[in-house]
This record gives C-alpha cells, sequence and structure tokens, in this order.
C-alpha cells in the first residue's frame, strides 16, 4: 500500500496524492464496475494511510480550496490545520512548501517564519520529522529579509541530526556559504561532523565532504585571525582533529594560497594521462578565493564556496563525466547557435558552454537542486578568467569571446533559478554581473 505522502510508484518523483492516486482510485471504481459490485462507503480506505483515515476527508476539502485561493487565504488555512491539530505531518509541509513557492516580498516571507516558529511549537512531531526542509526555508526567508538573528540557533539545531535529510542539509550549508555567514556555518559544520560519520545509509563520500568543507571554514578562520602565519602549528592541530591523516604541507600550501603568501604557478600543470593536476588545481582555486575576497570584496566563506565550484566543474570536465550523452543540458538546443572555431579547444582553466551546460543540469536535477552552487559558479566566472590573466594564465583578449560563447546558458540558467529557486537574491546578482542575458 502506498501511502498518500509517500513517493509515488511511477517514478515521477512527486508524492502519491499529487500523482496517481486520483488514476488509480478511478481504475478501482472501474473495475468494482466491471465485476458489477457497488461501490462502498469509504471504499478508497486502502490508498489511504491508518493514521490520515480520519482526517482524510477534511484534508481533502482543505486541499480543493487552498487550489484556488490567494496567499492569504492559504497561510490562514495552513495556520487552521497547525492550529486544530489536522493533517499528518507529510500534509503540513506540503502546505508549507507550496506556501513557500508563492512567497514573493518581504512581508510574506516574514509571516511564513513565524509560522514556521508556531509549528515548531505546536507541532513538534511534524517540525521533527521535517526538520531540514523547515530549517532551511526559515533561513531561506530570514536571509531574503535580512532578520538573521536566529540563524545560527536554527542552523544549529538542524546541525544535530543532518542525517535525516542530507541533501537539504548540504544546499543550506551552500546557502549559507553563498550569503557569507561564515561563523554560523563553522560552528554548525562542528557539530554535524560527528553525526554524519556515525550514521549509516549515507553514501561513503558524504563525511569526507563536510569534513573538507568544515576545514575550509577553519583554514579561513586561521588565516583572518593570524595575519603573518607564524603559527602554523595552531590550525595544524585543529585540522588533524577533522582529518588525522592530512598532509600538512600541502595544507600549509593550500592556507598560504589562500592568503595571498604563495603566488601560483604560471603555467597549467598536467599528470601522467594528460589531465590537470588536480593538487595545482586545489591550489589555484584557493588562490582565487583570497583574489576574490582582497580584489573583488566577496565574503570570504563565499569566495572558497566559488573557487570550490569551479574546480568542481574542472575535475568533472577533465575526468570524461560532462561529455556528450542521453541526457540534455539545461539549454541543450540553443547552443547549437553558439559557433565555435574550426578546430578550436576549449582551455584547460575555462568553461566550455556545452560541458558548463551539462554540469548545470547536473546540478539543478530534481535531487540535488544546488541552485545556490551554480549561481555562485557562475557569478564567478569574470572574476575567475581576470584572475587568470593576472597570473599569465589566459592571454589578455581571450576571455571575451569564451565569456560571450556562455551568455545562452547562464541566461537559460537565470530563468530556471527565477522560477524554481526560493532564494530572491539569486536572479538578481546574474542579471546584475552578466547584462548581456537579459
Amino acid at each position: 500500500m502506498t501511502g498518500r505522502n509517500e513517493s509515488c510508484p511511477c517514478g515521477s518523483g512527486k508524492k502519491y496524492k499529487k500523482c496517481c492516486l486520483d488514476k488509480d482510485r478511478e481504475e478501482r471504481r472501474v473495475q468494482q464496475e466491471a465485476q458489477k459490485l457497488t461501490p462502498l462507503a469509504g471504499n478508497d480506505a486502502w490508498l489511504v494511510e491508518p493514521e490520515e483515515r480520519d482526517e482524510d476527508s477534511y484534508m481533502e476539502e482543505l486541499y480543493a480550496r487552498f487550489e484556488t485561493a490567494d496567499f492569504a487565504e492559504r497561510l490562514a488555512m495552513f495556520q487552521e490545520v497547525m492550529n486544530h491539530q489536522k493533517g499528518v505531518a507529510g500534509d503540513l509541509a506540503d502546505l508549507f512548501a507550496l506556501l513557500q513557492q508563492a512567497a514573493t516580498d518581504d512581508t510574506s516571507r516574514r509571516e511564513l517564519n513565524c509560522s514556521l516558529v508556531e509549528l515548531r511549537r505546536q507541532r513538534p512531531d511534524c517540525w521533527k520529522q521535517y526538520l531540514g526542509f523547515f530549517v532551511n526555508s526559515f533561513l531561506t526567508n530570514a536571509l531574503a529579509t535580512g532578520d538573521t538573528s536566529e540563524i545560527g540557533a536554527y542552523f544549529l539545531e538542524a546541525s544535530k541530526q543532518p542525517e535525516r535529510d542530507i541533501d537539504t542539509y548540504r544546499n543550506t550549508i551552500d546557502m549559507l556559504a553563498y550569503h557569507g555567514r561564515h561563523r554560523e556555518l563553522t560552528e554548525g559544520l562542528r557539530l554535524a561532523l560527528p553525526q554524519i560519520e556515525k550514521a549509516g545509509g549515507l553514501m561513503p563520500w558524504v563525511a569526507g565532504d563536510i569534513a573538507s568543507q568544515l576545514i575550509d571554514c577553519e583554514i579561513l578562520a586561521w588565516v583572518e585571525a593570524d595575519h603573518t602565519g607564524a603559527d602554523f602549528t595552531a590550525l595544524q592541530r585543529v585540522v588533524e582533529k577533522i582529518q588525522p591523516k592530512i598532509n600538512r604541507e600541502i595544507l600549509r600550501s593550500y592556507a598560504e594560497h589562500l592568503a595571498g603568501w604563495h603566488k601560483p604557478a604560471t603555467e597549467i600543470r598536467r599528470d601522467e594521462k594528460n589531465r590537470l593536476d588536480l593538487d595545482q588545481l586545489s591550489f589555484l582555486t584557493a588562490a582565487f578565493a583570497g583574489y576574490l575576497g582582497r580584489e573583488c570584496g566577496v565574503a570570504g566563506i563565499t569566495g572558497l564556496l566559488e573557487a570550490r565550484e569551479i574546480a568542481h566543474y574542472l575535475a568533472e570536465r577533465e575526468a570524461g563525466n560532462l561529455k556528450t550523452s542521453r541526457r540534455p543540458g539545461i539549454v541543450a538546443k540553443n547552443l547549437r547557435g553558439a559557433k565555435k572555431r574550426k578546430g578550436a579547444v576549449p582551455h584547460a582553466l575555462l568553461p566550455d558552454p556545452e560541458t558548463l551546460d551539462r554540469f548545470f543540469a547536473k546540478q539543478l536535477h530534481l535531487l540535488t537542486h544546488a541552485d545556490h552552487a551554480v549561481a555562485a559558479l557562475a557569478l564567478s566566472l569574470p572574476a575567475w578568467c581576470d584572475f587568470l590573466k593576472a597570473h599569465n594564465l589566459l592571454e589578455s583578449d581571450a576571455d571575451t569571446e569564451q565569456l560571450h560563447l556562455l551568455t545562452p546558458v547562464i541566461r537559460t540558467l537565470v530563468q530556471i533559478i527565477e522560477k524554481s529557486s526560493d532564494d530572491p537574491t539569486l536572479a538578481p546578482a546574474l542579471r546584475n554581473l552578466w547584462p548581456d542575458i537579459s
């Protein structure tokens, strides 16, 4: 038996009640008529989870009203369900998700966060079950409206059990990094990492990814506190508690590149398989993160997110994971008009339209939905070109054509973000930096 709030068996990714529930009910009725059976009252109970049966008629009627209601009416209905202890946890999560999508200004976002505060108090069962989602929504609204005093407390709460919804938690990390919330992010990751390391059922690489982001936070804190680099052992002790077997020389070089004390190499290195040297790429992008802070006024943790996504994209391309496949990119057919010079080969450190298109599609997949990460990558590209030119890794006029070729991909990305992201700050930032996409 599939519950109303479970994933639909058809594989659409939607909840059962939003996908095939009505169709299955109709098929059941047709079968009954064919067998000359008289449908009994409540015969659809087999389609409903046991704990929902008493509330089903109430919720079905409310869902019908919800569909045609405006935002204020929907908010009142959500509060009615919450205050009268109606519906199951999944119903409240579904209703709130629809409200979040419809929030278009600071007033509506503040109202939603007030409702979340009430939900946390009145329906702790629901809050606990969907903790990652509700915290992500609360932080999204708080950052959008500038009401940020409670961000740390809510992120710490989610960080106590990040394994319950690890994909949403990782997206929340990116959101805080994108908005420059270094302190809150560091405190939360310190709490979350031990929980993730001992959790079962997670992909093996998840703990390493979280550890790497916590190490970045600690290195950044050390760089900002120690302007001479004299006390490297202090950083070493902190990082070795996170990753005991870390290479100390690589750690020192990475930190010095980030701080600007060590200049990156001015030639592109390749390994024995003619692939980019990933150690050099790591140092180069660390130096870029520092450059963003010193030259462009970007918050340190935001610069690290942008640098990380450049390294992520280039590593994926070098590994061959962005080659032509059956899965299209986000823009696909529009790239046919982007003519390439005959025999042109993509620059080793610059994106090309086709693989960047596929990378964005991969990052914006339904189960990933890393909109802050892709926005950070798109925002970083003009500055990345300037950085490469400053270090003689790119010819002085080579970036103009390359950035122009990327315009269709960035334009489509902005359109997707405008429709699907709950963060209202992403699309305007991209439009401001890429004026040609309008």
